[in-house]
């Protein structure tokens, strides 16, 4: 017998301020506002994403129903129609705790099984209120169990939006080539929660390109999260795109892209998202990066030659840094022309990493309130940084890097600027107007 099942994401509300839902607008209207708009890569780089999860699910499992960033009132008039025998909640660690609140009301609404799913069942002692938990690329688990077969024909799900990139806007489709990741860095929750890498086969990346052609868009974002790590089938990829005459943005390590550089570029490459994480090889290595902080500058170097852009992430407060080194680090990240948009966090031992492991048995973890676990703060003992520390680094560097032509964040800035000197001037001691650079740096210490 079929089982009715509905899935869901946490609550709209919820969603933290550093994402974009849809192209819902972001506030700006307090200080806290202003930091999440302008370390948001969706907004500053006017891009959003859809819930690829949910589609994913909903392409391969037609029987499914799939709420997708609803209201509390949504949700609850969904459980109250009485129609599910089972509630899949996906969720992250810091809404740990409204995915518990959504599991009770689904159990008093009636629901026989609640299942959970995404990086967030990962949280110690989670999996026991939900009946099932579920980690990978569970369309191929929850098929059988909802619709009573195999899932044979793989279906890559349309993803299309308007990314407005210096705000033209631009018809974007967005491509999963392959799913997970072959690499090992110990910050990443990637290489257990995904277990194997999934790759969508040739025929369906040109079948889903077909349907993006036809609805005509011309750009296609490959969001592997780390295209050309399986080199043959990225070739047929990067051929298929070119038949078709798309351009494409693929997000990538800075050592892949070099590699494979003139290749990707004869083949209609524009931009590259990658995650930089440190300028400090010793940074790196601790995290098992794999990869030098040269070769970034290198990339940088080769994008800002032909044209092209970067988009990138950053981790403050890894084992090596210091508030020295971090502000050393915003400056040269401020230097290069190709860098366009960075997102900055604060390394976090997410639980399901070996970074989380490392930290818990050497008796290092300190903060273990889920709301804290954003990658916006630090939640374990530093050798050379303290909490306040880490928030002042994470203000000052987010502060510090703006692309003169990313004119959504310097609008931004500016508005931040206005509120931090309307309050300055109500409470003039307590907030001083910051030192700069290197002094700011040792005024933290």
């Amino acid at each position: 017998m079929r089982k009715k099942a509905l899935v869901t994401t946490i609550p709209v509300e919820h969603i933290a301020l550093t994402a974009r839902v849809g192209r819902r607008g972001v506030p700006t209207s307090t200080l806290e506002e202003c930091f999440a708009a302008a370390n948001n890569i969706e907004y500053i780089n006017g891009f959003s994403l859809p819930n690829y999860a949910t589609r994913f699910l909903k392409a391969n499992l037609p029987s499914l129903d799939v709420l997708e960033y609803p209201t509390w009132d949504e949700y609850r008039l969904a459980l109250s129609s009485g129609d599910y025998d089972v509630v899949g909640i996906s969720f992250w660690t810091y809404t740990v705790p409204e995915a518990l609140t959504m599991a009770r009301l689904a159990r008093e609404a009636g629901v026989l099984e609640v299942w959970g799913g995404g990086h967030g069942v990962s949280t110690p002692g989670i999996a026991g209120y939900f009946d099932r938990i579920f980690k990978s690329y569970s369309e191929y688990e929850i098929k059988p169990l909802l619709e009573g077969e195999e899932l044979t024909n793989f279906r890559h799900p349309v993803l299309d939006a308007h990314y407005d990139f210096q705000l033209g806007d631009i018809p974007t489709g967005y491509l999963f080539s392959v799913r997970g990741c072959g690499y090992q860095c110990s910050f990443c929750s990637g290489p257990r929660y995904y277990k194997r890498r999934a790759v969508t086969s040739i025929e369906e990346v040109e079948r889903i390109l077909d349907v993006y052609r036809d609805k005509g868009i011309r750009h296609i974002t490959v969001v592997d999260e780390t295209f050309f790590q399986a080199p043959n089938h990225a070739r047929q990829v990067i051929r298929a795109l070119k038949e078709r005459g798309l351009t494409f943005t693929c997000t990538s390590r800075a050592d892949v892209i070099l590699k494979n550089f003139d290749e990707l570029k004869e083949n209609g490459l524009q931009n590259v998202y990658i995650g930089i994480e440190s300028m400090d090889d010793r940074s790196l290595a601790s995290v098992r990066k794999g990869m030098r902080s040269s070769l970034t500058e290198t990339l940088l170097k080769r994008l800002e030659a032909c044209g092209s852009f970067a988009f990138g992430t950053y981790m403050l407060c890894l084992e090596n840094d210091t508030a020295e080194s971090i502000c050393e680090a915003a400056e040269k990240l401020s230097s290069f022309p190709s860098l366009y948009g960075v997102v900055f966090w604060i390394a976090t031992p997410f639980p399901g990493t070996d970074f989380y492991d490392q930290l818990e048995v050497a008796g290092h973890i300190l903060d273990r309130e889920p709301k804290h676990y954003d990658a916006l703060h630090l939640v374990h003992r530093h050798p050379h940084i303290v909490t306040a520390q880490a928030r002042e680094l994470l203000l000052y560097c987010v502060k510090r890097h703006c692309h003169e032509q990313n004119i959504r964040k310097a609008k931004v800035l500016r508005k931040w600027r206005e509120l931090e000197q309307a309050q300055a001037s109500v409470h003039p001691i307590a907030l001083r107007a910051p030192a700069s650079g290197l002094q700011e740096a040792k005024e933290l210490r």
